[in-house]
């Protein structure tokens, strides 16, 4: 009987730390952020470049969800983009958030739409954030491409 309370007494100080660990990490992200991110690729010959940008992602949380809202600047011809919404949850001590969208790909000079699908995998420390996103199309048959790097500095009020 001694055994099982302390084997329990183990199992429920362990999992309060993943718990607490999880709640730090949260915390540790939630904020307002500018960010400079890969806002989209060129692909050419295939050569990836990433076009960058600079933008205000918020994040907040509720319960044990992420979310969170994603200003952008304006699309090279001078058009506004819609401000994006983002939701995930901290897996092993980062916030993963997806965010699903339309995009415009010109492919031979032929301009087509596909639903993409953004994979935010974002880490704060302090005032620093860093991360990676990545992308796939999987209407579009070709190879996964490595994440664009993220990196950020907080916003304060």
């Amino acid at each position: 009987m001694m055994r099982s309370i302390l084997t329990a007494a183990i199992l429920l100080t362990m999992s309060g730390g993943v718990t607490s660990a999880a709640a730090q990490a949260a915390t540790a992200v939630v904020g307002k952020w500018e960010i400079e991110y890969a806002r989209g690729q060129r692909v050419e010959n295939d050569v990836v470049t990433n076009i960058m940008a600079k933008g205000t992602i918020t994040i907040s949380q509720s319960g044990d969800s992420l979310l969170a809202t994603l200003e952008q600047p304006p699309r090279p011809d001078g058009t506004p983009t819609p401000t994006a919404t983002l939701s995930g949850r901290i897996t092993s001590g980062q916030a993963v958030l997806v965010q699903k969208q339309t995009v415009q790909l010109n492919m031979d000079g032929q301009m087509h739409s596909a639903e993409a699908i953004t994979t935010w995998t974002l880490q704060a420390t302090g005032d620093a954030m860093t991360g990676s996103i990545a992308r796939e199309i999987p209407s579009m048959p070709m190879p996964p491409r490595d994440p664009s790097p993220v990196k950020g500095t907080r916003i304060k009020a």
